[in-house]
């Protein structure tokens, strides 16, 4: 019977020179699979020698080799663009760029339509795809667009319609949001994270008449902070 383990319920022994693993996920993390360390030992070694008689061999991907045969490993494959963003995800679980930010109890927003829409640097019409956990403890949502009125800088198509578009959402309550429910987003567009939903966004159910509004929105000047002109005097 083939043992089963859990994280560190390791390690495991083979009394011959083959061993079946078979990875079994919760789903509690979203990656490309898993990877696995072995080491040979000389026929006849008792396990508790593993530490002075034990040769290590390569990474194990694959299932063990046959009966009578050395050891064969699976090449790891060159990243693909896929495994490239997992591993950015996880790089990212305890890194800089993961903001610390306190989530309120109850989500609040404050200012109005037009406040919101100076302060954010990317206003958007957009349907929730999928809301995925991570990185850190909050939410990547990604979502179909709808319309685009602030940009934040980000080379968007003209129409932007079906494009998508990827939010980090630091707190996963708030702005509170449902997949295949479509909204208006004000968010910002940071450098080192990409666009950001904070707790304290601006995010309303969408109604096709807010087109309009936004729209004239855009065209408006927003309200400049007063500035001290040079050589003035008290």
């Amino acid at each position: 019977m083939t043992p089963s383990v859990c994280s560190t319920d390791l390690p495991i022994f083979s009394e011959g020179n083959e061993l079946l693993v078979q990875f079994v996920s919760d789903l509690s993390v979203t990656a490309d699979g898993f990877s696995a360390s072995y080491r040979t030992l000389p026929q006849g070694t008792a396990k508790e020698g593993a530490g002075k008689n034990a040769q290590p061999g390569p990474p194990l991907l694959g299932p063990g080799p046959k009966p009578g045969a050395p050891p064969k490993v699976k090449p790891e494959p060159p990243p693909t663009e896929k495994s490239k963003d997992s591993l950015e995800a996880k790089a990212t679980l305890k890194g800089p760029d993961v903001p610390s930010v306190t989530c309120p109890k109850q989500c609040r927003r404050t200012g109005t339509l037009q406040s919101n829409f100076c302060t954010s640097n990317l206003v958007v019409t957009a349907t929730v795809k999928s809301m995925v956990r991570g990185p850190g403890e909050g939410l990547t949502v990604t979502v179909s667009l709808i319309g685009a009125y602030k940009t934040g800088g980000l080379d968007l198509p003209s129409p932007p319609t079906d494009t998508s578009l990827k939010f980090y959402v630091p707190c996963k309550q708030c702005p509170p949001m449902k997949k295949g429910a479509s909204y208006l987003l004000m968010g910002q567009v940071e450098e080192n994270r990409g666009p950001i939903l904070p707790p304290e966004s601006f995010v309303v159910l969408y109604r096709p008449n807010q087109d309009q509004i936004l729209t004239n929105l855009s065209k408006r000047r927003c309200p400049s902070q007063p500035v001290l002109a040079a050589g003035s005097q008290a």
